[in-house]
């Protein structure tokens, strides 16, 4: 596997169907895969360097897959939540510029949103309330929006 590449990570969600992506363009999140991601995103970031690098090389669209999974949205929570060095979580959170607006919509995605917040750099900051503030009237029809708004 490259170093500089999510393949671990796709790798590893798709570990129920050898690790292999069955023959479409959608992301493949298995139980396992993402059970095991999780568990290891909670080791420290020495212990696993090359699944912190492989989390920071995900591109916008698998990020975007993975939001729209419960289980996959689990697994970038998780790594959010790590104690990996912020430069390695924000190349994840810039790849969703233009797209939180949409991610918000999607009601197990609040906790998420939050994590990504807090995480961000000043300039991130502003770039995910702008994108939420572009969709604010489909967000706040949502079961979780109005909170979104609150915090």
């Amino acid at each position: 596997l490259e170093s500089d590449s999510s393949a671990l990570v796709l790798s590893l969600l798709a570990v129920e169907s050898g690790g292999q992506y069955p023959n479409s363009d959608r992301l493949f999140v298995s139980k396992v895969g993402g059970t095991i991601l999780c568990t290891l995103l909670k080791f420290p970031p020495e212990k696993c360097k090359h699944l912190m690098k492989s989390m920071k090389c995900l591109k916008t669209n698998e990020v975007m897959q993975m939001t729209e999974d419960y289980l996959g949205i689990r697994v970038l929570e998780a790594f959010l939540d790590s104690t990996a060095e912020s430069k390695l979580k924000q190349p994840l959170i810039r790849s969703l510029k233009g797209n939180f607006g949409s991610i918000a919509k999607v009601t197990h995605c609040s906790f998420f949103l939050e994590k990504c917040f807090r995480e961000a750099e000043m300039d991130l900051k502003e770039v995910i309330v702008e994108d939420m503030i572009g969709s604010k009237s489909a967000i706040l029809q949502t079961y979780r929006g109005p909170g979104l708004f609150r915090t």
